[in-house]
């Protein structure tokens, strides 16, 4: 804590214009414009006179990504630089450098996309202007959300440290998939209960479990010093998800609505279909992040109970788990005990620090991996009591 408080008075003392000087104008103004251009390109793609071949929306289209590409190239030029530029990178490519963080972000905008870009959106007008519902009342059918959300908050925390986290993203997706597959083959006269209900339950629950587990795996997944920059690249992640989300269910809604009806098929029912569509869309988003879930290695999160080990990720993403004191347990030349992770045994007696002092200290080692933080058991400190003893004698 003594070097985070001297480090945040060396920032306050440097001048604006200095902290300006490492901003990264350039890298913000390249992924504002490109994912603006590249959202527009999708929403108005199906409302162009020539549709996706139009010279407007290919122009933005390509633009758009080449910008998103461009920032991308900053960003690792400025990375590469090092300090001599001045000019801190927006995000550190080397950030993905970390086994799993890449995929657990792609299901997380997978999830996302299919949560608050197409679900919330299009529940909404589905209660307003299929089932004839009034604003207050469409509001009272999301109350399931505001109760689950509780419940599911309540769970989480008193099970993230024992379930594993893979088959907690599996749950959370699989919950998704089920929420927006409900309304696509929700009819147009059915009662709110039956599926509707359901439906906003299982968001709830995909929406909460996948957030918390994922937030923190990507906060664990990472060095102390890059631990903001993540954070922050998966709260952009999520937002953008949001924007994308809207932009394609809106895309595909739009394209089966300029189709026109079927032969023979009402306006009620060509307006059921169109909306459809955009379930179907999200749907096909969340179960292919059900698969990816598969091929993710997330371990429990959060703290064990007192008197446990902590179930420790290193910054790459590997799923070592400190099986025990005694196990773990060594002694070294000195006859201080120490805690080995991961098959890398720790000197902590180079301070001259008690063994006692040692275990119950958070020590990193050189890749950031937890190597002991927990209150020490009793077997340890009748092997304190031991080895005080010898080196009396």
């Amino acid at each position: 804590m003594s070097g985070i408080q001297q480090s945040q008075a060396t920032i306050v003392q440097q001048p604006i214009s200095t902290l300006l000087k490492q901003v990264d104008f350039i890298g913000a103004f390249l992924v504002t414009a490109g994912f603006a251009l590249f959202v527009f390109s999708l929403t108005s793609a199906s409302k162009a006179s020539s549709g996706w071949t139009s010279p407007e929306i290919l122009s933005c289209l390509i633009i758009g990504v080449a910008l998103v590409f461009a920032f991308l190239g900053w960003q690792w030029y400025i990375g590469s630089k090092g300090d001599k530029s001045g000019v801190q990178p927006l995000m550190p490519l080397s950030i993905w450098k970390y086994p799993n963080l890449g995929l657990v972000m792609i299901i997380v905008t997978l999830g996302f996309i299919n949560f608050t870009g197409v679900l919330m959106f299009w529940s909404t007008l589905w209660f307003q202007e299929i089932n004839k519902v009034s604003p207050l009342m469409t509001t009272a059918r999301y109350l399931p959300q505001v109760i689950g959300g509780f419940l599911v908050n309540a769970f989480a925390a008193y099970t993230l440290h024992i379930i594993p986290g893979k088959l907690l993203l599996i749950v959370g997706m699989a919950s998704f998939t089920g929420s927006t597959l409900l309304f696509a083959l929700q009819p147009a006269n059915v009662s709110y209960w039956a599926m509707a209900f359901p439906s906003l339950c299982l968001s709830v629950i995909g929406a909460d479990l996948v957030y918390m587990v994922s937030n923190l795996f990507v906060s664990e997944s990472v060095p102390n010093n890059l631990k903001s920059t993540a954070g922050a690249v998966f709260n952009t992640v999520i937002a953008l998800a949001n924007t994308i989300g809207l932009g394609a269910g809106a895309a595909v809604a739009n394209s089966v609505a300029n189709r026109g009806p079927h032969a023979g098929e009402s306006a009620e029912d060509f307006t059921v279909r169109t909306y459809q569509s955009a379930f179907w869309f999200a749907t096909a988003a969340t179960a292919i992040a059900t698969v990816l879930c598969l091929f993710v290695k997330v371990g429990r999160q959060g703290h064990e109970k007192p008197g446990d080990i902590e179930d420790s990720t290193s910054e790459n993403g590997a799923d070592g788990v400190v099986e025990g004191v005694a196990g773990s347990r060594q002694i070294n030349g000195s006859g201080t005990t120490v805690i080995a992770a991961e098959g890398q045994e720790k000197d902590l007696g180079a301070d001259h620090r008690t063994p006692i002092q040692s275990l119950s200290a958070l020590d990193f080692d050189e890749k950031g991996t937890t190597v002991a933080n927990s209150p020490v058991p009793p077997e340890v400190r009748d092997l304190e009591a031991e080895i005080e003893e010898k080196r009396v004698k």
